[in-house]
């Protein structure tokens, strides 16, 4: 299970209590760091009978498949610890985003547990300046394909997304789960 770090405002121990009891183990939950700094102890949430872990964007694996745009090739590359579980979800929060349209759904996994050189290919002022890459816009939005892309590469299969705006959580596919917002 992915989850944000302190830099999205979402209280992550109510899904996690929900979610529990349809497990068959204690979970491992990876706090999505992307390229920020490790969170501090007293920073990590308190989250009993887990395998708490934090991501490091240099531990990762790199995925068989690459992005491909008219600028060239992306590299995809996963925390090593989320690539090792045969089940993957996300737990989110929908918020505007700059480049994805939206946070939440594979976003947690791409660029929460991504790699330094996914994460910074991703974000180079050469693919993040095209005319389709805009703020709320999920659909034919490159970088949110990209994420996409890779989340189903990582195999994640599952978003769980707190929608501010709906008040509500949306449960499912990752690409899916932001049809709504």
């Amino acid at each position: 299970i992915t989850i944000p770090d302190l830099t999205r405002p979402l209280d992550v121990q109510y899904p996690l209590q929900k979610i529990r009891p349809y497990l068959n183990t204690d979970p491992t939950v990876m706090i999505g760091l992307g390229l920020h700094r490790q969170m501090t102890i007293d920073e990590i949430p308190k989250l009993d009978g887990c395998k708490l872990l934090q991501h490091n964007p240099d531990d990762t694996i790199q995925l068989e498949q690459s992005y491909f745009w008219s600028g060239g090739e992306i590299v995809g590359c996963v925390n090593r610890e989320v690539l090792e579980h045969e089940l993957v979800i996300t737990i989110g929060i929908a918020e505007l985003h700059q480049y994805a349209g939206y946070s939440g759904g594979h976003k947690g996994v791409v660029i929460g547990c991504g790699g330094r050189q996914t994460i910074s290919q991703l974000h180079h002022r050469d693919f993040i300046l095209q005319d389709e890459i805009v703020v709320g816009k999920v659909h034919n939005n490159p970088f949110r394909a990209a994420v996409d892309f890779f989340g189903a590469a990582a195999n994640c299969q599952y978003a769980l997304t707190w929608v501010p705006s709906l008040q509500e959580w949306i449960f499912g596919d990752p690409k899916q789960s932001l049809q709504y917002v």
